[in-house]
């Protein structure tokens, strides 16, 4: 029922819980509400991870195709949703030569504005630079820098006040 989540929902869960882990159903809809979530999610106190299910699959399906044994090893496999999203960009881009990775470098850009935590939003950034490099650090360097171009020209384009901040920073200025 993640395609309905609010703020309050994922903080009363955080009361209860050090980790939230939602299961996407393996079809579009499923998808989309997994890229949909990420600034209703960013609200989280708890950490929250996803797990994408098998194209045409819901979790019922799943555990009496598999078991609950192959579940919980799906359940190992989670990731955050930032992640899912920079490899869902990657995943649609990577055949599209340098416009490709121009378009995934701007949509990488937009998911990293979304992210309120400084410290996070610059390991992110070094995680889809080494997503996109797959293992070439002069790809993935070059991937870093055209990041950061667009994150400072999305900051440029919307004004200071745009940029997301640190929960504290205006008490701590």
């Amino acid at each position: 029922l993640g395609t309905a989540l609010t703020a309050e929902q994922l903080k009363l869960l955080g009361r209860y819980c050090d980790e939230i882990v939602f299961v996407y159903d393996g079809d579009s809809a499923g998808a989309q509400a997994a890229l949909r979530n990420l600034e209703v999610l960013e609200t989280a106190t708890a950490l929250v991870t996803l797990v994408v299910l098998p194209e045409g699959m819901d979790p019922d399906d799943f555990i009496r195709a598999h078991g609950p044994d192959q579940f919980e090893k799906l359940l190992e496999s989670r990731i955050t949703p930032v992640d899912y999203q920079m490899q869902m960009i990657f995943q649609a881009h990577v055949d599209q030569g340098a416009e490709g990775r121009a378009r995934a470098a701007r949509e990488v850009a937009e998911v990293l504005m979304k992210v309120r935590d400084d410290t996070r939003r610059l390991v992110y950034l070094n995680r889809a630079a080494d997503l996109w490099g797959r293992g070439s650090p002069q790809h993935a360097s070059a991937m870093e820098r055209v990041i950061r171009m667009e994150m400072n020209r999305l900051i440029r384009a919307q004004g200071p006040w745009a940029r997301p901040r640190q929960r504290d920073h205006i008490a701590d200025t």
